[in-house]
Parts: structure tokens; sequence; C-alpha cells
């Protein structure tokens, strides 16, 4: 079946207007999280970077517990402590994707935690709000325990 050729320009309009749409709504919905603190705004590819956090906490589940996840979990975001390997694991109910948080004890007095995000999107779907959202919570949870932490953020080489 081939499509008439004067139905093409239609067509494409049609692709615009649900694309724009699309973004009109998820920069909105971004807007409102920003908006209420639940995300904070970032640069562009944000999630293409390390990030470091060094802080004078002494345990990782104290770290874990100061994490809100009352959002994560409406917005589908899992979040689990894994103590025996010195991590948190955060991902997606709907995005089949892990990322993992290790945090590192040195001399049981400082945490050095770094966030390594591998991939934006899971089979086309977008990961920047789940990371945006949890690395927001990680934030938040650190200036709330620690609020002389020590945060900063590299490019990483992969």
């Amino acid at each position: 079946m081939r499509i008439p050729i004067r139905y093409i320009p239609f067509i494409i309009v049609f692709a615009v207007v649900v694309f724009g749409a699309a973004a009109i709504i998820i920069n909105y919905q971004n807007k409102k999280l920003i908006e209420a603190g639940i995300m904070r705004k970032r640069a562009l590819y944000f999630f293409k970077r390390k990030y470091i956090f060094k802080s004078k906490l002494l345990d990782l589940k104290s770290i874990y517990d100061a994490i809100d996840k009352s959002y994560m979990d409406s917005e589908g975001i899992v979040c689990q402590l894994k103590e025996s390997q010195s991590s948190i694991v955060m991902w997606g109910k709907s995005v089949d994707n892990e990322t993992t948080v290790v945090f590192t004890s040195k001399g049981g007095k400082n945490y050095d935690v770094e966030f390594e995000f591998y991939v934006e999107d899971v089979e086309g779907y977008p990961i920047e709000r789940y990371i945006n959202v949890f690395l927001t919570s990680v934030e938040k949870a650190f200036e709330q325990l620690d609020p002389d932490y020590k945060g900063s953020s590299e490019p990483f080489l992969k």
C-alpha cells in the first residue's frame, strides 16, 4: 500500500504537531517538578558526568534512610540499599535499566560517592528525569545530614 504523495505534507505536519505537543508537556511537567523541589535544573547532558560527594558521614544506611523515596515511588523509581556492595541502586520500573551509586569509605571518616550514569535511554525511553529526581534526592540527603559536604562533578571517559 502506497501513500499518495498529496498526503505527505499532512503527515509531516501531524508528526511535527505530535512531537511539539509531547515536548511542551514534558517541559511543563519538568518545570513543575523543579518548582516543587523534586528535581533541580541541570545542564544539558548532566547524566554524562560523574558526581562526587565528599562527606563525613559514617554509614551507608544513614544516607539511604535520608533519601526521600516518596516521590520516587510515585514516579516509578525503585531505590534499594545493597550494603554488602556498599551501593545504593536505582532503576525505573518502566525502564529495564539499573543505575548504581557506589559509596566508598576511606578510613571510616569520609564517603566518596560516585554516580556514573551510562545510558541516555533504554529502547528509546529517556531516563533523564529518573536520574535527575534520584540525584536531587541524594543531594538533599547529603545536605540534610552534613551541611559541609563537598560536591563536584567531572566528565567521565567511557
